[in-house]
């Protein structure tokens, strides 16, 4: 059966719209039940939970009546289908998917504050090592990032108070676009690091 919206008629008998009655009642109840708590079930009304089809809404937010938007859209980079937020007073589809990550030795994460977070290992044998805070399979920070943590990472059988060993954050874009550059405090043994890297 289908919905009818303009049933009954103004000249409709009760006998003959009756039918068409019960089945847009049957339709209202399929659509109001889908994710929600039966009628005359303890908590009805509530939702059992949220389902959003993946598509690009054609909305806006309104800045004049305050309001925020959550939809479901193919990530850009991760490829699957994420959950996206969008603030107010923005255009179609201007949000951002803060479900998206990478869980790995070099991933990413986005916040709901729409906060990237990157991190990753690399090792370095010399005074200044340069590397991209834009890998490949991480989305790109939309400017200089805020702050870089570097931490070294000491193999077995290196003492921990060896300082020749010791690897720390220089700056962003040192040794050119979208890099950032560490330095070994003495040139010599390869030394393992990790970074954490924030920005938007």
């Amino acid at each position: 059966m289908a919905f009818q919206a303009n049933i009954p008629q103004p000249t409709d008998r009760l006998k003959d719209s009756q039918q068409d009655i019960l089945d847009n009642f049957a339709e209202i109840q399929t659509l109001i039940m889908r994710n929600h708590v039966n009628f005359g079930a303890t908590g009805e009304g509530r939702h059992s939970f949220i389902e959003f089809p993946t598509a690009t809404p054609t909305g806006v937010t309104n800045g004049t009546t305050p309001e925020v938007a959550l939809y479901s859209k193919v990530g850009a980079t991760s490829t699957v289908p994420e959950l996206y937020f969008q603030r107010n007073n923005l255009g179609a589809d201007a949000g951002y998917a803060f479900t998206e990550g990478l869980n790995a030795t070099t991933g990413y994460t986005r916040l709901p504050s729409q906060l990237l977070v990157k991190w990753g290992t690399s090792s370095s044998s010399v005074g200044n090592f340069d590397l991209t805070y834009n890998p490949a399979g991480t989305p790109a920070f939309t400017g200089t990032p805020f702050v870089c943590f570097v931490t070294s990472m000491f193999v077995a059988g290196t003492s921990a108070t060896d300082f020749d060993r010791t690897v720390f954050f220089v700056g962003f874009n040192i040794g050119g676009a979208n890099t950032f550059r560490v330095h070994k405090q003495n040139a010599g043994a390869t030394v393992p690091f990790s970074y954490l890297i924030l920005g938007v």
